[in-house]
């Protein structure tokens, strides 16, 4: 598939404002999922139709203010051998199924093209120092509200305050953080009215969703992914 490599992705964040929301496993789990028994979930969220319907229409959108991010794992076999240095049998698993699954349920996606999902999962890059200096100079020249649970917000205020130059928080619940989806999109609204503040999100499928509606409306929202949690393992290894 056509996917544009992670410091591509993060230089058009950056130098032209665009918000980006990512598909990884857990999110096509939901786009190709037909049941909706109790139990039954990825990313941690139980599923739900309209997640479902709201992930076919975000996946198909052509927003020219919001990038699509998709896993880079099914770009093309040497983009990922040249990128990526943790190919496990699982992630060969997903390509395969999600491969199909695309062919088989949205064929006309196959040969559109995406940005990267990778750009924030940083023990799958051969690229880390550039994508953390990219993303230290973008944290440093702007003002932030991360939206997130309280054991990421906890970790940012203790390792990473520094990094910002200006960060809010607001607090989610760590799993099915969807059922409250509406209180969380008009709080986020309402702590940056002025619009000059950029959305870091770390919620799951629900950044998935919160990343769109809210460059909808003319925010900035990137679905950061655990880019902190991955961040600090890469500092104590």
């Amino acid at each position: 598939m056509n996917i544009i490599n992670e410091i591509d992705t993060i230089k058009k964040i950056i130098n032209e404002r665009k918000s980006i929301t990512r598909f990884g496993d857990g999110e096509f789990y939901h786009l190709f999922n037909t049941n909706f028994k109790k139990g039954k979930g990825a990313g941690r969220q139980q599923c739900k139709p309209e997640i479902r319907s709201k992930l076919k229409e975000i996946i198909s959108s052509n927003n020219e203010f919001i990038l699509i991010g998709i896993s880079g794992f099914l770009a093309r076999d040497d983009q990922v051998s040249t990128l990526y240095n943790y190919y496990t049998v699982y992630m060969k698993k997903f390509i395969k199924k999600t491969i199909k699954n695309l062919n088989d349920k949205y064929p006309e996606l196959i040969k559109r093209q995406f940005y990267s999902a990778e750009i924030s999962r940083l023990t799958n890059s051969n690229q880390i120092d550039q994508i953390i200096s990219l993303f230290n100079d973008f944290f440093s020249n702007n003002k932030f509200i991360f939206v997130g649970n309280k054991i990421v917000i906890k970790l940012i205020k203790k390792k990473f305050i520094n990094k910002f130059k200006s960060i809010d928080f607001y607090e989610v619940k760590k799993i099915h953080a969807y059922d409250d989806y509406d209180i969380i999109l008009g709080d986020c609204q309402k702590m940056n009215e002025n619009k000059d503040k950029i959305y870091l999100l770390s919620i799951g499928i629900t950044a998935t969703i919160l990343s769109y509606d809210l460059a909808k409306l003319n925010y900035q929202a990137i679905d950061i992914g655990h880019y902190f949690e991955l961040l600090e393992k890469i500092h104590t290894t």
